[in-house]
């Protein structure tokens, strides 16, 4: 654990060289933009509970227990990063000439939380930041460790500390590893076994606690972890969402008692987006997905945009190439039915 803010030091970090070093000045510009996501407009779209896209280095921002959990990539240039190297620079080394995967959240009152980690999600490190400087930051399991993740996804406790999820292999457990608001570790809670995860998606609401979802080629697998730390779903948790899932979930707490996951499909024709609604049984209260449409460009990587709104529409955006501000916004409704953003309701078929 790094305590303070680190002293200034020089650019000693060879994924900063990488970011300039031969590149054009449009992509070091789109090292500091790719991954990120349009925040919805202030107002009704983004109140309501807490939600976050899967865990990664893809694209997109979910409002979480009022904060805001975004995905980006980013190079160490960036404002974000820059302050600081020093620590990165100790806990990566020299070996890392990509762009990092980060997962950035807004706490309030000048806190925000980074989880920065390899493009492939290894060697993952928190770095928590209070009114600009650097409060305190741990590292977890790195990849040549047995019980590295190969997931992981940032979330908030209640008593502004903080939760990060990650999905063990060689174990085949999900585990989340809890901090308090000072940095005194919390210890690892086991939220469950499950045989395979591709992506991690979680999300955090007040006085309910966190959804955790595993996504995988043959089905989503969930777990209910009580703000107690007590797992609701049994020790395996239960089958969520639809065979034959493309890249990561992302999983939003709708409404108290409820909860929506999205997630990429391939059928006949194309790749869909498909929304499903789920009590905390979790029993479908749908009897079918609601189809959000086909992405222009389907991709693995992508992640989606989602939030809840006063009236209990969920609005997802739905990518449609590289930019965020290409993304098709759709919301679903308590009852399934679908419309454009902004536009009235359009009954299901």
């Amino acid at each position: 654990m790094h305590d303070g803010p680190p002293p200034r030091s020089p650019l000693r970090f060879s994924a900063a060289r990488a970011a300039i070093r031969g590149a054009p000045a449009w992509a070091v510009a789109a090292l500091a933009i790719v991954g990120c996501s349009r925040a919805p407009a202030s107002g009704a779209d983004d109140a309501g509970p807490g939600s976050a896209g899967a865990a990664g280095p893809g694209r997109g921002a979910a409002d979480v227990a009022g904060g805001r959990v975004q995905y980006l990539i980013l190079g160490v240039l960036n404002p974000l990063l820059r302050p600081h190297l020093r620590v990165l620079g100790d806990h990566f080394g020299g070996e890392g000439d990509e762009p990092f995967a980060v997962q950035s959240f807004d706490a309030g009152a000048e806190r925000t939380l980074l989880l920065v980690s390899r493009m492939d999600e290894q060697d993952p490190i928190l770095l928590v930041v209070d009114h600009g400087r650097l409060a305190w930051s741990a590292s977890l399991p790195q990849a040549s460790a047995p019980e590295a993740y190969a997931h992981v996804a940032l979330a908030p406790r209640p008593d502004r500390g903080v939760a990060v999820f990650g999905y063990v292999a060689a174990s085949h457990a999900l585990s989340a590893r809890m901090w308090g608001a000072d940095g005194a570790s919390l210890g690892d809670v086991r939220v469950a076994s499950m045989p395979a995860c591709d992506g991690l998606s979680v999300a955090y609401a007040p006085g309910l606690g966190w959804i955790a979802v595993c996504s995988g080629a043959s089905s989503g697998r969930a777990q209910w972890l009580r703000d107690d730390g007590r797992a609701a779903w049994g020790e395996q948790g239960a089958e969520v969402g639809e065979a034959g899932a493309v890249g990561p979930m992302t999983v939003v707490a709708a409404a108290r008692g409820a909860w929506v996951l999205v997630q990429a499909a391939q059928r006949a024709d194309a790749q869909h987006v498909l929304a499903f609604r789920y009590d905390m049984e979790p029993r479908p209260l749908w009897a079918t997905p609601a189809d959000l449409g086909v992405p222009r460009r389907a991709s693995r990587g992508q992640r989606f945009v989602a939030s809840v709104g006063r009236d209990g529409w969920v609005r997802v955006e739905v990518p449609q190439g590289l930019s965020a501000s290409r993304a098709q916004a759709v919301e679903v409704g308590p009852d399934g039915a679908t419309r454009a953003a902004a536009a009235a309701a359009t009954a299901r078929q």
